[in-house]
Parts: structure tokens; sequence; C-alpha cells
């Protein structure tokens, strides 16, 4: 499937406090496109949205896969989405490894875990609980559990915080590797990230008070 998603006159507001009003993006796969606005000015809220957990106050999300002649129109409740929201919601019991199989379809292969996972954690941490890792080394475990959840759409909401310039270049790396000719939508405050994800920068207009 190659996707695509047309977002028409979408509307958001919170009692007297508009979040966006007529936004307008058209987004295709395999690109990588990255948000960029203050805190507080919807990028969170359109994740949400895009996701089902939140609804539009008006305007329409539209996805197809371009493959199909002529594009097929896919209602979004059937997209299949991977997200890292801003918390890394872990289960804090289990391993990392633990974390990632409970995505996966049927048994995970435990060998294909460890290997991704290595790229991105110490070897040692895999097998213990992530309540014992520290906040950049969950930030990466909630990575990788969305990258490797089947998936053709990535939210990534801020998901380098707290990861050092070294640490976050090493993730973006894993992130382009296991793409998979995904859309790939990132939250962030950084044009370097854009730049290292070789994305399209999309600014959204800030929230209006009435």
């Amino acid at each position: 499937m190659k996707l695509s998603l047309e977002i028409h006159n979408l509307t958001k507001s919170y009692g007297k406090n508009i979040i966006f009003s007529g936004l307008n993006l058209s987004l295709s796969a395999p690109n990588s496109y990255c948000l960029m606005a203050p805190s507080g000015t919807g990028k969170t809220t359109l994740f949400r949205i895009l996701m089902g957990l939140e609804k539009p106050d008006s305007g329409s999300i539209r996805a197809c896969d371009l493959l199909k002649d002529p594009p097929c129109r896919i209602p979004l409740r059937e997209l299949c989405i991977s997200s890292v929201f801003q918390e890394d919601r872990l289960i804090e019991f289990m391993t990392p490894l633990e974390n990632a199989a409970l995505v996966l379809p049927g048994k995970a292969d435990r060998e294909e875990l460890i290997s991704w996972f290595s790229r991105l954690l110490p070897k040692e941490s895999l097998f213990r609980p992530v309540s014992t890792l520290s906040g950049g080394m969950r930030r990466r475990c909630a990575l990788m559990r969305a990258l490797l959840a089947p998936s053709s759409i990535l939210l990534l909401d801020e998901p380098f915080t707290g990861l050092d310039d070294e640490t976050k270049k090493t993730a973006i790396r894993c992130l382009l590797d296991k793409a998979d000719g995904r859309l790939i939508l990132t939250a962030t405050h950084s044009r370097n990230d854009a730049a290292l994800l070789n994305a399209s920068v999309i600014e959204l207009p800030e929230s209006v008070s009435l």
C-alpha cells in the first residue's frame, strides 16, 4: 500500500481556545514530515485526531491507497497507526523486549527483537524491567516499540526528548532503516531533527484565544 492523507479544512477548539482552524495538509508515503510549532499549538491534538482519540469540530481526513487504480479510499479507523506519545507509556514491570512483543502479531521472534533493540540500548538492559531504566533509555524503548509495530503510519510526538546529540543520531538512523515505506509524521521543535530525518517541514499556525 502507498498511502496518502488529505486533511481538508480541519478545525478544533477547546472552549474559546482555537487550536487550529481551516487546516489543510497533503501527506503521502513513503515521505517524512516534521510538524513545527510552539508548544500548545496543536501538534499533539492533530495526532490524537488522526488516531481517533479526539474528534475535530469540522473538516475531513481522507486516506487513500495510491497503488490502486483508481486510488482506493480507506476509512481512517481501518488504518494501522503506530505512535510514540509525549509520555513513554511503557508497561513498567515488563522488559523492553516484552513491551515490544505486546504490539507484534503472533509469537515474537526473540532474536530479531534483541538485534533491533541492541542498536539503541545496552544489551543487558533488555532483560530487566523498564522501571529500572533511565529516562533516555525508556524513550528509546518507546521509539523501538513503535518502529517494530506493523503499521502504515508512524506518529512520533517529540520522540527524541532526553537524548543527547549522538544518541539522537543513532536513533534516527535506526528509524530510517526501519521506516519500511511508511508515512512518518514527527512533532519536534528542532529544525536539525527535520534535516536528519530528511523531512519536509510543516509549520502550524499559533492557536488563538477568543
